[in-house]
């Protein structure tokens, strides 16, 4: 699933990167694609729990 979550973060960053260029960028748009991009970021550096730290608690 990772593997999605590159290409998506790489088109969203260009796509940000496109309409901020033009003349008169979209405030919607650029919010839009900032949430999508911290999104896909979360996902991508998302770590799984370590089962050490569980035996460890009381």
């Amino acid at each position: 699933m990772k593997k999605l979550y590159w290409p998506i973060l790489f088109v969203v960053m260009i796509w940000a990167l496109m309409d901020q260029a033009s003349e008169n960028p979209n405030k919607i748009l650029q919010i839009v694609v900032v949430v999508i991009f911290f999104y896909a970021m979360m996902k991508l550096m998302a770590k799984t729990p370590n089962n050490k730290n569980k035996e460890n608690e009381f």
